[in-house]
């Protein structure tokens, strides 16, 4: 990485003499891609996409210019980069691109001039025989002739390899993507090109084609595959001589023993496996127990995997005491493995590719707390459903909230953080220059040193709270109510409830496809203003009340319910979607009226966070505060024009609409008349003055009421401050990415997103840590608490709701955040019968620290000195008018 960064250095300060050269460009493309694969050898794959992205910006414009097999490099890597980033669609558009550059014309081309330097050579060699001619090596007519012939033999050789590359890439994409037919036909395609050629990629071509079967429930042909593989490794001494590559090696047994395993062969599997973990070098001793994790230095993936599917071997065995034996070294070493990454995205990837392993985790505590009835197994399910939630952000919460890390300068980490995400954005939006990408090297470089010295810092989260001191830190009228959805095979829910000094609570629920779709369903109801089909949204909330609030509403000896007003809800996508005050309690009702006129909607004052850990977190943000006054400042942008698309960098459809009645600048104002307020209305309202106004760190409440906009691309999802004309300012959006590692957040005791789809994404990037949303950017840059909206509020009923928040804190400083919001939207519905739609009022949600907040009331019109005159003149007035009443 150094020496590229050197070339890249030279070839930008020359950029102006070299512009116009071929090489240049050929330089640029070659260094950017090796850049990239070097990324990609350091599983840095955040900064490989960044390159190999730019890679392809510069194939894009100067194709013809650039050396073909680079080309085909370029393609087989970005392709394989791809799927590893669950990208398979681009992934199979680039191994086809790949392909095309090796058309069977090309290749019987190639094999035409291996015929013509042979004949050449031939006819040269008859020739000099003829002539009587000495023949050695070294007689230039044959050594001319030699060198053509070997080197068209190297350029097939080199496009066969090529093309079995590429098809096996595309194989392994589309097993990724559970096509397995179409995988297992590149897979042959690849090994009829491999043949002879390269026993390393051969060889894994095998263990993967192998795996496909066993996927498509192929298990003989499988064994077959993978055992002929064994077989010559074991005749051969295969990986003494060098043939195979350990993760080769370790592959086969793997995937050999998880074919048994699905033949229910488990004693062979287990052979298996432990066959892997001996070349893995991490063979447990004579008692049993696995090694420490520190202690390893290989493959870890490839041992998660081991472990895991020794953990299925004891389950299967009955031997569930040992399998959770397994997953606690496993927990322990996902944290290993996330902590070896520097991008959010790589860090995040870890916890979509490992969340089918908590899942089965969760599934043994739960067998073993079935068989012996301890409530440990049940706390221990609880931490594994921690586990798998939202791990990066809580890691960036923490590290962004904190105010000393041991041997660390925080304030510099952070800068680093929020620099590379200026710099992605920049990428992302296309308005990098060279300088940028050099630049994001470097700061990369700088995280990746900052990171490996807080490992033994207070923000650290491998060690996650336990169910004890989660209930510790509760309220006395308060649940924790965390829900944990098995995906992957079971389809099961789990739901813990949580209080204070009382047994943790477990109920689980099998699930069907029909869960899923009472949450779209209800998710598409609420998101539309005039939705007619009341009836069957009322059917569809009512049935997930059924499901996730019946079974756990408990009677005390005297009948009440258990279950307190105050929850904090842990939801998990898809059931982050909906907000559960919108759940309806009755069955049969056939209306939004009926359903007011019953009491039926779920009547609970609800907090919501990505995990139990990162609640406690923010709860905890303020506990060394001394309570003080909030100063808070509103900000209502105005839009002259409706903006369109005219940014192509966005790549996506954007309207931006002038607000109607400057409803959002009316709702600024009833605040003020509530608080005490300084305001940025109108064109005041710019990105600069608000970033200002989150580096100020007197200011803690900041309430925004503008244009969201949800986006294909998480990062790119954006709130918009003012906008003056016809075409959009992109200068004036506030993306997902300006505020996830912004440092000064933390400042802020309460942020109010009063603006469309700033608390959802378009579906769950990555299993576990919630959808990347403003909300989740908020939660990262450890802001302590905030509100957010599920779908497009209408601006108007949002001017007359948001108020009602405010008030009911500003006249009562000791009440609750949540139960503040729940009597907004209580006293919203009985002003407003006629919206009992919950579009109107269900789609602000509460997220973080539920303490209440003291607000200053706002200066009134009239000093006491004014007050005083204006009622002697009052005064005098009406003894004037009473002297005139009487006289007439």
């Amino acid at each position: 990485l150094d020496y590229y960064n050197i070339i890249n250095e030279n070839l930008s300060t020359y950029k102006d003499k070299l512009d116009s050269m071929p090489l240049y460009t050929r330089l640029r493309f070659v260094n950017t891609l090796e850049t990239a694969r070097t990324y990609t050898m350091m599983s840095e794959l955040e900064m490989a996409k960044l390159f190999f992205e730019e890679a392809d910006n510069i194939v894009l414009k100067n194709l013809s210019q650039l050396p073909e097999d680079r080309l085909i490099i370029f393609y087989r890597d970005f392709a394989a980069l791809l799927r590893r980033k669950n990208d398979y669609k681009q992934a199979e558009e680039f191994a086809h691109k790949g392909l095309s550059l090796l058309s069977d014309s090309r290749l019987e081309a190639l094999k035409a001039a291996i015929n013509t330097a042979k004949k050449a050579l031939d006819d040269t060699t008859k020739t000099l025989i003829k002539a009587h001619v000495v023949l050695t090596d070294s007689t230039e007519e044959l050594s001319t002739f030699k060198k053509q012939w070997a080197d068209a033999q190297i350029a097939l050789s080199n496009a066969e390899i090529f093309k079995a590359d590429l098809y096996m890439n595309l194989a392994n994409t589309l097993h990724d993507w559970d096509k397995y037919d179409e995988a297992e036909k590149y897979f042959l395609q690849a090994l009829s090109f491999y043949k002879g050629k390269n026993t390393t990629n051969a060889i894994r071509c095998f263990m993967n084609l192998g795996e496909s079967y066993r996927k498509n429930n192929k298990l003989q042909a499988a064994d077959r595959v993978l055992s002929e593989q064994i077989n010559t490794l074991n005749k051969t001494n295969a990986n003494a001589n060098g043939i195979y590559d350990l993760d080769d090696i370790i592959g086969l047994y793997t995937n050999r023993g998880e074919t048994q395993y699905d033949g229910k062969q488990y004693k062979k599997a287990n052979a298996d496996y432990q066959k892997a973990l001996e070349w893995l070098r991490f063979k447990p001793n004579t008692e049993g127990v696995l090694p420490p994790i520190d202690s390893f230095n290989g493959n870890r993936f490839y041992l998660l995997m081991v472990l895991n599917d020794i953990a299925l071997v004891h389950i299967k065995q009955k031997e569930q005491d040992k399998a959770l034996a397994i997953y606690d070294v496993v927990e322990q070493l996902i944290n290993s493995i996330r902590r070896d990454y520097v991008g959010e995205e790589d860090k995040m990837g870890v916890s979509g590719k490992t969340r089918g392993i908590m899942e089965k985790a969760v599934n043994v505590c739960m067998a073993l707390f079935a068989q012996y009835g301890s409530i440990k197994y049940l706390e221990q399910a609880f931490y594994f459903s921690e586990q798998s939630k939202a791990m990066t952000l809580l890691e960036n919460a923490k590290l962004n909230g904190a105010t000393a890390l041991s041997g660390v300068d925080n304030e510099k980490i952070a800068k680093i953080r929020y620099d590379i995400n200026e710099i992605e954005k920049k990428m992302a939006t296309g308005s990098a220059n060279t300088a940028d990408v050099t630049n994001l090297r470097q700061l990369y470089t700088d995280k990746r040193s900052l990171l490996k010295r807080t490992k033994q810092s207070n923000y650290n989260t491998d060690k996650l709270a336990t169910i004890h001191q989660v209930q510790a830190n509760l309220s006395d009228n308060q649940a924790l109510v965390e829900y944990f959805i098995e995906k992957e095979e079971a389809h099961r829910l789990h739901t813990f409830v949580i209080q204070k000094d009382k047994p943790i609570v477990h109920k689980v629920a099998v699930i069907d496809t029909s869960f899923e779709q009472h949450i779209d369903s209800m998710a598409t109801y609420l998101s539309q203003s005039h939705n007619r089909n009341e009836k069957s949204y009322c059917q569809h909330a009512y049935a997930l009340y059924s499901i996730l609030i019946q079974p756990i509403i408990l009677s005390d000896s005297d009948g009440k319910e258990s279950l307190p007003h105050r929850l904090i809800i842990i939801p998990e996508y898809p059931l982050s979607k909906i907000p559960f005050a919108a759940l309806i309690t009755q069955p049969n009702l056939t209306s939004y009226e009926d359903v007011v006129a019953a009491n039926a909607f779920w009547d609970k004052a609800i907090t919501y966070n990505y995990s139990a850990n990162l609640h406690d977190y923010m709860m905890k943000s303020r506990q060394n505060e001394a309570k003080k006054t909030e100063t808070m400042v509103t900000v209502a942008p105005s839009f002259s024009y409706t903006q369109g698309s005219l940014s192509p960098t966005l790549n996506e459809p954007i309207e931006l609409e002038p607000i109607s009645e400057k409803y959002n600048e009316q709702e600024a104002d009833a605040i003020s008349h509530i608080i005490k307020t300084s305001n940025y209305h109108n064109e005041k309202a710019t990105k600069d003055n608000l970033m200002a106004t989150f580096k100020d760190s007197t200011n803690t409440v900041i309430h925004i009421s503008t244009h969201g906009i949800l986006m294909k691309n998480p990062k790119l999802s954006f709130i918009s401050m003012t906008q003056k004309m016809p075409q959009l300012n992109t200068a004036e959006l506030i993306f997902l990415s300006d505020l996830y590692n912004n440092r000064y957040l933390k400042n802020l005791n309460l942020v109010f997103l009063s603006a469309c789809e700033t608390g959802i994404s378009n579906g769950e990037t990555y299993k576990g840590e919630g959808m990347l949303s403003m909300s989740w950017g908020l939660a990262s840059a450890g802001v302590k608490s905030f509100v957010t909206t599920l779908w497009s509020v209408n601006a108007q009923q949002t001017s007359i709701l948001t108020p009602l928040f405010y008030k009911a804190m500003a006249n009562d400083p000791s009440l609750p955040k949540d139960i503040a919001l729940s009597n907004a939207q209580k006293k919203y519905l009985a002003d407003n019968p006629e919206k009992a739609n919950p579009y109107h009022w269900a789609g602000f949600i509460l997220v973080g620290n539920t303490e209440g907040l003291i607000f200053e009331k706002p200066t009134t019109a009239f000093s006491g000195f004014t007050m005083a005159i204006a009622s002697g003149f009052v005064v005098l007035l009406g003894w004037f008018f009473y002297k005139r009443q009487k006289n007439s």
